[in-house]
């Protein structure tokens, strides 16, 4: 299994590669502004099979944010 970050996780093509490598179980790190819309993605793939979802709110823009980002997801996968 790998471990993938998406970071913009809400846009259509960001969507529509994590169905992909949700399909082959991978582990995803869902990054995205919308907490609303990602919650309805994470969900959308648990219900397809894969419960290796996580999901982080946040406006990448802000990049003081990055590194605690990126020890979020190296503390959770």
């Amino acid at each position: 299994m790998k471990n993938i970050l998406i970071l913009g996780a809400n846009s259509a093509i960001a969507k529509a590669a994590a169905r992909v490598w949700s399909s082959r179980g991978e582990r995803l790190y869902l990054v995205g502004r919308d907490s609303q819309k990602l919650e309805v993605l994470a969900q959308d793939l648990k219900t397809r099979g894969n419960p290796n979802i996580l999901t982080e709110s946040l406006d990448l823009s802000d990049s003081s944010k990055h590194e605690a980002l990126l020890a979020n997801v190296t503390a959770k996968v």
